[in-house]
């Protein structure tokens, strides 16, 4: 029964200004949980205010300024004709609102964005069930404790998102087990924070975080394996893998292994490695059965095993494990396009169209569900109906540049020349000095009808080392070049 003095402690507690050490870890919190691990955009722009805030510069936090740093507007943006900003400010803080309204976020810090604002609130929440406290009284000297303590919370709620109630027992053994050592265990901590953002920026700081943590504790097999599949998803993001950078994930993850060879994710990558860039499924489909050995349980392994069957071709058993790791977790691959991509290699448009279509309901903010539509239009000869997708996408999200390369290719299929440079020459100036992904220049070629050159992207993508190349020969749309006696060459350089 709540007493008077119960209510005083409570109000005080919940008008008390959190830290900034306690924000981000709220932070974290939120943006490792179902809810926004599967919308880019709204955890973009709940990052944003929230940064803006605590470095003191809440009052710039105005509408012009989100639109073009979130969401990525130009100078010609007019909030009368353009309610991004609004819309997706409305849809912020019901997605909040969901999140607090959860069980796993009872109490602690609440990141709040009152209607009429976009500058966000932070307050201490607390419950009616009583919490242990955290036993830290004897080390308030050493920040790095309090540090380890506060993002330890939010390591934990996002590992459970992670893995699923199944595994939600295991969800704190990786954080446990990564090391003895404070300043050890507070970079891991903060490698995982930051690769679980999933941008760029933030998986090159991972690998930094987690290359402080190996250094500190090199007997961290957690750690080492952190690392080294940290390295394995900056070199597929980033295009083109280098000896060295495959050397380096393989040496992490070899490392961990020896350490405790049952670590499951550990093996997994090892197979991804051999695939993606050895292409030898001789040894990456043994990895990969080892590790499901090791943890039957791990959707992310399943997921990883369904997309290299699916590299080779073997759809039944490809969408089989992707089943699996939707049962066994699904608040990580429910409303994702993972299954639509899956459909779309299986050549099985019409459900491929109806899974990224439930994806994209599910989370309005994934533009990726509008290009893996568009390109299952265009497999079917729907050509015009597929551009309206692609616009889609880039209206959702202007930074999603790749779109581009799709655009020129459907305009280039319709015959609309005009239209088809235009996206081209788009493609040409997003990307820059960069080279630009080896399929997306297959595809612009293949819109001109030029077979010559698409063909030489893709052997230029294999010269690259470019991760996404492996699925090369399931792609529909690059089936205009499967008669080339240089893609049969190709087939045999990747073992198929």
């Amino acid at each position: 029964m709540s007493t008077r003095s119960d209510d005083l402690a409570r109000s005080a507690a919940a008008d008390r200004v959190p830290s900034e050490t306690a924000i981000r870890a709220a932070l974290a919190a939120v943006l490792g949980s179902p809810l926004f691990a599967h919308a880019p955009r709204l955890s973009r722009f709940l990052e944003y205010i929230v940064n803006e805030s605590l470095a003191g510069r809440a009052d710039a936090i105005k509408e012009y300024a989100l639109a073009a740093d979130v969401f990525g507007r130009g100078a010609d943006y007019d909030s009368s004709t353009d309610a991004i900003v609004r819309v997706e400010a409305g849809r912020l803080r019901q997605k909040l609102h969901a999140y607090y309204d959860s069980t796993s976020a009872a109490a602690g810090v609440v990141i709040d964005l009152p209607k009429g604002s976009y500058v966000p609130v932070f307050r201490t929440r607390v419950t009616d069930t009583p919490v242990p406290p955290l036993r830290l009284a004897a080390r308030r000297s050493s920040p790095v404790w309090y540090v380890v303590a506060v993002m330890l919370g939010a390591v934990v709620v996002a590992s459970v998102a992670m893995l699923g109630t199944r595994d939600a027992r295991l969800a704190s053994r990786p954080v446990e087990s990564a090391s003895t050592d404070p300043q050890a265990l507070a970079d891991f901590l903060e490698g995982q924070y930051l690769r679980n953002q999933m941008t760029l920026p933030s998986i090159r700081a991972a690998v930094e975080a987690y290359s402080r943590a190996v250094a500190h504790d090199p007997a961290s097999a957690a750690a080492w394996a952190a690392l080294g599949e940290a390295r394995a998803t900056l070199l597929f993001h980033e295009g083109a893998a280098t000896d060295e950078g495959i050397g380096q994930a393989r040496r992490d993850i070899e490392r961990a292994l020896a350490l405790r060879p049952t670590l499951a994710e550990a093996r997994g990558v090892l197979a991804r490695l051999e695939l993606a860039y050895g292409h030898d499924w001789t040894r990456a489909e043994p990895e990969f059965r080892r590790a499901l050995g090791d943890a039957p349980s791990n959707a992310r392994l399943h997921q990883w095993f369904a997309f290299a069957l699916a590299s080779r071709g073997r759809f039944p058993e490809a969408l089989e494990a992707s089943r699996r790791a939707t049962e066994l977790n699904p608040a990580a691959y429910v409303g994702t396009t993972d299954a639509a991509m899956l459909l779309f290699f299986a050549r099985r448009y019409g459900d491929a169209l109806d899974a990224a279509r439930q994806a994209h309901a599910m989370n309005a903010s994934m533009s990726v569900a509008h290009v893996v539509a568009g390109m299952c239009l265009v497999a079917a000869g729907r050509h015009s109906e597929a551009i309206t997708e692609y616009q889609q996408a880039l209206e959702g999200d202007t930074t999603f540049t790749a779109v581009h390369a799709k655009l020129a290719h459907a305009y280039g299929l319709m015959g609309e020349r005009r239209e088809a440079e235009r996206h081209a020459e788009s493609l040409r100036r997003a990307f820059g000095d960069a080279p630009i992904p080896a399929v997306d220049r297959a595809l612009v070629a293949i819109g001109r009808n030029d077979v010559e050159s698409a063909m030489a992207a893709l052997e230029n993508g294999f010269e690259r080392r470019e991760g996404d190349i492996v699925f090369f020969d399931v792609h529909p749309l690059l089936d205009p070049l499967r008669a080339h006696p240089r893609f049969a060459a190709l087939r045999q350089r990747a073992g198929m």
